[in-house]
């Protein structure tokens, strides 16, 4: 059975046509005029779920970027400070050489004296530099000054604080004592409050970077202590309670070890790249404080030789330069590590550019057109068009008079 073709569906036909080829035409344009084969979303769906994935992973490169970069300002300053302070002990350890002679006299070892002591508040000056407003040696107490101008003779509780926005409302005390060797900062969080006045808490000796397991549940009123260092009998009491602890609550026990270090143990860290973790400041204790093995208080070192000068103790002088020279050591160990870190800084820093760039390759890959194959298709579509114009505009001049004729 034949099909009879009508004027109408020829011209419905040519019409559909003549759109399609427009489209077209306009698609290869827009692409021309952006340089970019996605334009929108329909453009190529998959295509532009990838490119976003891409993008999002290139966000998250800047602040890894900024974190190393921060890092390594840091660093810089540190090593900076260390260097400063090595040239102190190297002048020092000359002053103990030439006052430990049996040329020196009571006269240059009381001038001797002066110099050291001038030594001792420039490197305490170094001790306690700052960068961006933040103290470089006080590990992750960062807003404590980390030396005092005198030391502690034996070590002590600070008095107990709490997060700002606890929801806890009245006053802490703390009881019981601390004979460690390193200051330490111990925290207790609520974990969980069952409404009726019975919580659960765990306990850090770290300042809240790893916990205990929960202990309670339990009243917590006033009058009411939570044990924060069983062995040393440390206990915090809620003293008086106007607004009793709320799940999340947080508090601080600062426990401090002799001498004249107010910081603690813990280095400040960053993730410079997914999952990796890097710790870039250099706590004081482990500098200038004698934490450690065979390490020396340095400011002791300096104090005692300033002592055994003023009192023309030739002996007491003689045996600060081997001290003098373990100072050295450790402010060394300090710059060697800072060194170290540096490198490791710059390595990430170059896989972070590696990466970076092969991101943009693959955005590229998915985004950028080919321009020669792109006009070469823009010229063929010209010509497409143009004959489709010159076919509709014969069948719009189509009358009865042709058929007749």
């Amino acid at each position: 059975m034949s099909m009879r073709v009508t004027e109408m569906m020829r011209f419905n036909t040519m019409r559909t046509h003549l759109d399609s080829v427009q489209t077209r035409y306009a698609e290869i344009l827009e692409k021309m005029a952006s340089q970019r084969t996605i334009n929108k979303i329909s453009d190529d769906p998959s295509g532009v779920a990838m490119i976003m994935n891409y993008k999002k992973s290139q966000s998250s490169l800047s602040g890894y970027r900024r974190a190393i970069e921060n890092a390594e300002a840091w660093i810089t300053m540190t090593e900076s400070q260390l260097t400063a302070a090595d040239d102190i002990l190297v002048k020092a350890r000359e002053i103990a050489l030439s006052q430990g002679t049996g040329t020196a006299t009571e006269e240059t070892r009381l001038y001797a004296a002066e110099q050291v002591s001038q030594l001792i508040d420039h490197l305490q000056s170094i001790a306690n530099s700052q960068y961006a407003d933040r103290y470089l040696f006080s590990g992750t107490k960062t807003g404590t000054e980390p030396f005092s101008a005198t030391p502690s003779a034996e070590p002590w509780l600070g008095d107990p604080g709490q997060a700002a926005d606890n929801g806890f409302q009245g006053d802490l005390t703390v009881s019981g004592s601390y004979s460690g060797d390193e200051n330490r900062t111990y925290a207790a969080k609520i974990v969980s409050d069952d409404g009726s006045g019975n919580y659960t808490w765990a306990v850090s000796d770290d300042g809240g970077r790893s916990w205990g397991p929960e202990s309670g549940p339990a009243v917590l009123e006033e009058g009411s202590t939570i044990t924060i260092d069983a062995e040393e009998g440390i206990e915090l009491e809620f003293s008086s309670v106007t607004e009793g602890p709320a799940e999340g609550d947080v508090f601080y026990v600062e426990a401090f070890a002799a001498g004249y270090y107010r910081g603690n143990a813990d280095e400040l860290s960053a993730e410079i790249t997914k999952g990796v973790t890097f710790e870039y400041s250099i706590t004081g204790d482990s500098i200038f404080d004698g934490s450690g093995e065979d390490a020396v208080d340095v400011f002791k070192v300096l104090d005692d030789l300033k002592v055994a000068l003023e009192n023309n103790e030739t002996e007491g002088i003689l045996n600060r330069v081997d001290e003098l020279k373990q100072a050295s050591v450790q402010v060394n160990t300090g710059i060697a590590k800072c060194g170290t870190r540096i490198n490791r800084l710059e390595i990430a820093g170059n896989n972070l550019t590696d990466l970076d760039f092969k991101l943009t390759e693959m955005i590229s890959s998915r985004e950028d057109v080919d321009i020669s194959a792109l006009v070469t298709e823009f010229a063929m579509q010209e010509i497409v068009l143009n004959a489709t114009y010159s076919v509709a505009s014969r069948m719009g001049n189509i009358t009865l008079l042709d058929f007749l004729a």
